[in-house]
């Protein structure tokens, strides 16, 4: 597995070695993190990140759309998390011309090379969950 799916869980990785948080995975060994990739159960809160269908286009890089959520013990809790990464997203958008994601063992064992975010939004209230508390929400595209 090495495909445009993955690359989300290779920024989940590298969001965790720049200590933004920890992969939820149990297959990882990792049971108490609050990165979740592709699911989100309604007991935990973290940052949980989605794929969002792309075309792609005969030649030019290829590109994954992703959307972010977040939700804290609060509506500034889950905020802070989100802007947090957000932020440290918009530094790679303004200063890195490219950079590498990390493979993720056992699941994927390839990383990606000259990786690119093009786009990244701010934090948007995205509605409440049955607790009452706003889901913050941002979308990126990585290409490589």
């Amino acid at each position: 597995m090495n495909g445009a799916a993955s690359i989300t869980l290779s920024l989940l990785k590298f969001l965790q070695d720049n200590n933004l948080g920890r992969i939820f995975a149990v297959e990882l060994d990792q049971p108490d993190g609050d990165l979740f990739w592709q699911k989100l159960t309604l007991d935990r809160k973290g940052v949980y990140i989605s794929d969002i269908g792309d075309n792609q286009s005969r030649g030019v890089r290829r590109s994954q759309s992703f959307e972010l959520y977040s939700r804290g013990d609060n509506d500034a809790d889950g905020y802070a998390r989100l802007k947090r990464i957000c932020d440290f997203l918009y530094d790679l958008v303004a200063t890195a011309a490219s950079f590498n994601l990390p493979s993720v063992e056992p699941i994927q064992r390839d990383g990606f090379n000259c990786v690119r975010i093009t786009d990244m939004a701010s934090p948007t209230n995205a509605g409440l969950d049955d607790s009452g508390r706003i889901i913050w929400t941002a979308t990126g595209t990585l290409r490589w």
